[in-house]
């Protein structure tokens, strides 16, 4: 079994290595982190206002780099890997860093299961196939960036205190102090996460009695030992934070969001009022295979839910005594508080990503609970094959659905081979006459962000850009929709009041992202054939893509 469960890691690393190496397949959020990166190892520190040159003011890429400015843990650790590896800088932002952490988090969940009574063969045979499916479901995202390294350091951090709630040791109080502090300045996601554990912890510790040493005072060693030092070490991040959500507030916002994510949920049509609306005809069969990975996360929600329920009826405050519980109860508790935070100050949006991406392991246990009570009864050895056979089809099927969506649909933007795609576009900028101010071309996510790389690379050896690219965000749907009723001549005016000079569409049928959350539409031929036909629009290029200015 141990021999499988490293095959089984083996596998998935691989998977993920190849996929963002070979085929460059990660998410557009690794753009803004490479930039940052590249400017450390070029100018040997870490910029404190604007990374690109003075005078350049680019739409969206400008707020997003200050974003990394604000978190520069990844881009940190990056160049770093960069500067002792010796590894190009064109490939900054493919190297998934990630993966391998991850290892990190299988480890902990394994001992977790282990803690819980689940023999150790078992243990690794179910803890390895979750970090495949972990690893799979996360390919576009294996990446060094702030929400990508912010969420697993949260996992981590999690389980980590998890698997030492009988008691919590000196050094696991600095290594818990070090991942938060690291948090703090990488995403400001995991930092309110990092805050609602300790205080959710701090409060199952209050409804402890002395007698359950599970968790008895752990909650209150993390409270007063590592949430002041957090605070004090990472008040300049959460000042920045707390004024930019408090910014936002207004109790006008508050009811467009509540009526705006009534709106999502209850209507029988897509309307573009959220970035993670999707415009696309899916394929049936790939949907069969990408269906069971939803139906696996699902499952595992109401699993979680039904289990806490369960346990708080049947054992009441004895369900402190189990890992599993604690854990679910942390989860659900906090992906909701944080979904409450969102909807009160910004995203009209219930997001539950914590718990949509450890669930699945929640079920696993419970199928593994199961498994080894089969095991003890020696009748039942039919069903727990059957059983064995039908989880192990499960994941594989999600495992597939996800590679298939993706290279079908992408993933966070994410396409394969798209950076090879850009390369010809790339070096046309580089031949283009300078103009001041530069030209702002709006286009595919992916296509935008990387072409964006290869600009800051021009620009880092001195050389100045006539041309821009911009993710189109939810411009992709207005732009459809204005293709599909064949209103050509509203493009221009859409295009000019958004200050861009003009569009970036690639000349074959691909799924268009909007930007990294969603917007994500189809650009038919034959559209793109009347917008270049009877459109007043220069075509400055054409080839791969099609590159078209109005004047």
């Amino acid at each position: 079994m141990r021999e499988l469960s490293s095959i089984i890691i083996l596998v998935g690393i691989f998977i993920v290595s190849i996929s963002s190496l070979i085929f460059n397949f990660v998410g557009v959020f690794a753009g803004p982190t490479s930039i940052l990166a590249l400017s450390i190892i070029r100018t040997s520190h870490l910029e404190r206002s604007n990374i690109l040159p003075e005078g350049y003011v680019v739409p969206y890429w400008s707020s997003a780099l200050q974003y990394e400015l604000n978190y520069p843990v990844p881009s940190l650790i990056l160049a770093v890997l960069s500067l002792v590896s010796g590894l190009p800088t064109s490939i900054l932002p493919f190297i998934p860093i990630l993966v391998f952490v991850s290892v990190l988090l299988y480890s902990t969940l394994y001992q977790i299961l282990i803690n819980e009574g689940i023999s150790k063969n078992l243990a690794k045979f179910v803890s390895s196939f979750f970090f495949l499916f972990f690893v799979i479901d996360s390919m576009a995202v294996m990446y060094i960036g702030r929400a990508a390294l912010g969420n697993i350091l949260f996992l981590i951090i999690l389980c980590i205190i998890i698997t030492r709630l009988n008691h919590i040791r000196r050094e696991d109080v600095i290594v818990l102090f070090v991942f938060s502090v690291m948090i703090a300045n990488t995403y400001y996601t995991g930092s309110l996460n990092v805050m609602l554990i300790i205080l959710m912890l701090a409060l199952l510790s209050i409804f402890s009695s002395s007698s359950h040493v599970t968790i008895k005072g752990v909650g209150k060693n993390l409270l007063v030992n590592i949430f002041p030092m957090f605070l004090i070490s990472s008040f300049g991040i959460l000042k920045l934070a707390l004024i930019s959500i408090i910014g936002n507030f207004s109790l006008e916002s508050l009811t467009r969001n509540v009526i705006t994510l009534a709106r999502v949920y209850l209507s029988s049509e897509k309307v573009a009022v959220s970035p993670a609306t999707y415009f696309i005809q899916e394929n049936p069969f790939i949907m069969i295979f990408k269906n069971t990975t939803r139906f696996l996360k699902v499952i595992s929600i109401l699993t979680m839910t039904f289990f806490v329920i369960s346990n708080v009826i049947r054992k009441g405050e004895k369900s402190l005594n189990n890992r599993i519980w604690v854990l679910s109860v942390l989860l659900l508790s906090t992906d909701l508080l944080a979904s409450a935070v969102y909807m009160i100050f910004t995203t009209p949006s219930i997001i539950l990503s914590n718990s949509l991406r450890l669930g699945p392991l929640i079920f696993s246990y419970i199928i593994a609970y199961t498994i080894e009570k089969y095991d003890s009864i020696r009748k039942k050895q039919k069903e727990l094959l059957i059983l064995k056979a039908l989880f192990v089809i499960l994941i594989s099927m999600s495992i597939l659905g996800d590679i298939m969506y993706c290279y079908s649909y992408g993933n966070a933007a994410a396409k394969p081979l798209g950076f090879h795609k850009i390369e010809s576009i790339s070096d046309f900028i580089k031949l283009q006459d300078i103009h001041y101010p530069p030209q702002f071309i709006a286009g595919d996510a992916y296509y935008s962000t990387f072409l964006l790389y290869r600009t800051y690379e021009k620009i880092s050896n001195s050389l100045k850009i006539s041309i821009f690219f911009i993710p189109l965000r939810a411009d992709a749907v207005t732009l459809v929709n204005n293709l599909r009723l064949n209103r050509l001549e509203h493009i221009p005016y859409i295009i000019h009041n958004r200050g861009y000079s003009g569009l970036l569409l690639n000349t074959s049928d691909e799924i268009v992202w909007g930007d990294g959350s969603g917007y994500v539409v189809e650009i038919n031929k034959n559209y793109l054939y009347d917008l270049l036909t009877k459109s007043d629009a220069d075509i400055l290029y054409s080839n791969t893509f099609v590159l078209l200015i109005w004047r």
